[in-house]
């Protein structure tokens, strides 16, 4: 999986990009005293990435680079946005250690606003080492008591190298044909379906990310939850069929016609031994579904058979084939640049263990963006939920849309949200 985000980076920029919103940040010694400390921590924030042959490998330094920090004073409220976007348009320096980079928009005063904007490459970080990485920062920052993590135990193989048994030996290959010809069945079925309505348009000049954002009031989010239990859906299944429905209405004009929808499966739990998540790396599969959405389709009947995918997927054990072949499609999908990969992504860590406050530092809002490309999806998102409220973080090409229908798509996925929650 390192290796496809890698060659995705070559082909146009590709970043991660995390925001922290606080009052009473912290001061910027502070915030350099508590990166210097994580970075010596942990190995992966120590490590640029060199190419060999036709393979790509980590590359330590003992003496590596501080993480860059640059301090910027606070504007507004649109001021991350801003910042955010450009990273997302930029490509991170592979070759250079260390593989992260923060912007802190700072100003001082009681009660103040400031932003932490973090941007770093996906192969040493996923959402759920993120997640560790934020707690542990803010910790940090505010002079709490956190015992030292030895580096030596904070370095893990890659997921390849610690699979379940069954995906080992023959048994492996024989996952992997099995996979191979369920996607191969797929794309025929897509294709007969498809005929000659819309598909995805290919664009031949480099796109553009722009960002949009959305919250469910904690009420809202309560009821969705509540909802989707008494379907016994996950809230995975609910939060990627909002956004499909919502991108099929707008975009695609209710066309019958089927739909790709990309999401993402955390494999640390099901590794020998099981990843923590307070390891870095990236223990993640990217999984594709494909859902025909007719004229005026019914959101729960459609959430029902997104679900019913996800559990066929997980019996036959895809997500690791998935993991394993993400490399060879994402150099067969570069190489030919004759489709896209879907129509929607949405990456859905679920509930953020985060706390509100660290001793006088509040986190109040946190958000999160991966760059997409010209043969990604047309519609990303990262959606989470904090503090008791379900929010949303939007991802569209300049290509494809413009603003105007990015905000509609954006308020249709809360519109069906809040209606159907009931």
């Amino acid at each position: 999986m390192e290796h496809a985000l890698t060659l995705t980076g070559q082909f146009e920029p590709f970043s991660v990009v995390g925001v922290l919103r606080l009052l009473n940040g912290p001061t910027p010694e502070a915030l350099r005293r508590a990166l210097d400390r994580l970075q010596r921590e942990q190995p992966l924030l120590n490590v640029g990435i060199t190419a060999q042959g036709k393979r790509f490998y980590f590359t330590e330094s003992t003496d590596s680079p501080p993480i860059p920090l640059q301090i910027d004073a606070w504007q507004d409220d649109m001021q991350w946005q801003t910042v955010a976007a450009a990273a997302l348009n930029t490509a991170v320096n592979i070759q250079t250690a260390p593989l992260i980079r923060c912007t802190y928009l700072y100003q001082t005063g009681k009660n103040k606003v400031v932003d932490l904007i973090f941007v770093y490459h996906h192969a040493i970080m996923d959402a759920a080492s993120g997640v560790q990485f934020y707690h542990r920062l803010l910790s940090l920052c505010a002079g709490e008591d956190v015992d030292e993590m030895g580096a030596s135990r904070l370095l893990r193989p890659a997921a390849d190298e610690i699979l379940p048994s069954e995906m080992q030996g023959m048994k492996r290959n024989g996952r992997i044909l099995r996979y191979m010809a369920g996607q191969m069945a797929d794309e025929i079925r897509y294709r007969r379906q498809l005929g000659k309505g819309r598909a995805a348009p290919l664009h031949v000049a480099t796109a553009r990310n722009l960002i949009v954002t959305r919250q469910l009031n904690k009420a809202s989010t309560k009821a969705i939850v509540r909802r989707s239990r008494r379907q016994r859906v996950a809230m995975n299944s609910v939060v990627s069929t909002a956004l499909l429905l919502a991108v099929h209405k707008h975009l695609y004009k209710n066309q019958p016609l089927p739909l790709r929808a990309l999401t993402f499966a955390n494999l640390r739990p099901y590794l020998t031994p099981p990843v923590p998540n307070e390891y870095f790396g990236c223990y993640i599969a990217m999984l594709r579904y494909t859902l025909f959405c007719d004229e005026n389709p019914d959101f729960w009947q459609t959430v029902q058979q997104f679900q019913a995918a996800l559990s066929r997927s997980s019996k036959r054990g895809a997500k690791f084939p998935a993991m394993l072949m993400s490399k060879q499609l994402m150099k067969t999908l570069i190489r030919f640049q004759s489709f896209r990969m879907g129509t929607t992504a949405v990456s859905y860590p679920g509930p953020l263990n985060l706390q509100p406050t660290y001793g006088a530092i509040q986190l109040t809002d946190v958000h999160g963006f991966i760059s997409n490309n010209r043969l990604g999806p047309e519609f990303t998102a990262f959606a989470k939920i904090l503090f008791g409220a379900l929010s949303w973080d939007f991802l569209y090409l300049d290509a494809d849309m413009d603003q105007t229908m990015a905000e509609t798509i954006a308020d249709e996925v809360t519109y069906l949200l809040q209606t159907n929650a009931r």
